[in-house]
């Protein structure tokens, strides 16, 4: 599926990927929805002491950024469920919520600190809130949660960067800028020979996909990776294949890893088929079943049932 395209730039997610992180953070935003709306529902405010005052305008100010967030989340993760892996057109306004999503964020962030001033003034002291441990405790629950939410944000982020986005936007660009104003004849020729015409904007985008190859392959095979200097030879000679291969591709790594899974699970069934259909030729070492039991000579209890 083609690579994300938000801020200018093209990122190692599709729009599809979104699906999952959109799930969580409105499941985790339900719940404690429902949790404030207990609490504002069954407890008193004490309209004379600042600090009630201040402690229920946040969850009233936590239970409006969070039932914006729920919306958007859902049609986050309704707009995920659209398309095919080949079309994504169904999916464009997964940009905009992106957007619209990451400004929700800033706003809750932003109230996050008020929370933890708060927290900084009347948790440490009870003269000056006679708040009950519980709601502080809600308080406190309310700000670990959200900073946890924004540093998973954070590393899913991380994960999704894409070192070459920049320039691979500015190369397809380039390219079909490049294909509007070449001859008929230079067209018929790439064509032919399918290549095209290389450039300093090729070797910068090769280059910097290359390194990001060469990352993924240590990050999805690091169990490998600390045997022998031979399978670190064999990865760097993978990476560059790779970045070769996917270079006028607009696919994402996780397409590459359900493909992989896909032709592992494929293998075994075509492996298991070949089992079943020629069993005679087969040696008695190769499982005809996954529940195939084999006689061991060293038990005597087997031994006697023949």
């Amino acid at each position: 599926m083609p690579g994300l395209v938000v801020y200018k730039r093209r990122w190692t997610v599709g729009s599809d990927d979104c699906l999952i992180p959109a799930a969580i953070l409105a499941a985790v935003h339900i719940v404690w929805l429902a949790i404030l709306t207990f609490i504002l529902s069954t407890s008193s405010l004490a309209v004379e002491e600042e600090c009630q005052v201040r402690y229920w305008e946040q969850l009233v100010g936590y239970i409006t950024i969070w039932s914006g967030s729920v919306v958007l989340e859902v049609c986050m993760v309704m707009v995920s469920l659209k398309g095919t892996v080949a079309d994504d057109k169904p999916r464009d306004p997964m940009t905009t919520l992106i957007y619209i999503k990451q400004g929700l964020l800033c706003i809750e962030l932003a109230w996050v600190c008020y929370s933890s001033v708060w927290l900084a003034t009347y948790l440490p002291s009870s003269e000056l809130c006679s708040l009950s441990y519980k709601h502080k405790s809600v308080m406190v629950g309310l700000v670990v949660c959200s900073m946890v939410l924004v540093v998973i944000l954070i590393i899913f982020t991380w994960c999704a960067w894409d070192k070459a986005g920049k320039d691979w936007l500015k190369l397809k660009k380039y390219q079909q800028s490049a294909q509007l104003n070449t001859g008929r004849l230079d067209r018929e020729r790439s064509k032919k020979s399918g290549v095209a015409p290389r450039n300093w904007r090729h070797r910068k985008v090769r280059r910097a996909y290359q390194s990001s190859w060469n990352r993924r392959c240590k990050l999805f095979f690091c169990c490998s990776f600390g045997q022998s200097r031979k399978i670190k030879r064999s990865f760097a000679e993978i990476a560059p294949l790779l970045s070769e291969f996917f270079r006028d591709l607009d696919v994402v790594p996780t397409d590459v890893l359900v493909g992989l899974l896909l032709l592992r699970k494929r293998q075994h069934s075509l492996k298991q088929k070949a089992i079943i259909e020629n069993i005679d030729d087969f040696p008695s070492s190769v499982k005809v079943t996954p529940k195939t039991r084999y006689l061991s000579l060293n038990n005597l209890e087997e031994l006697s049932l023949l």
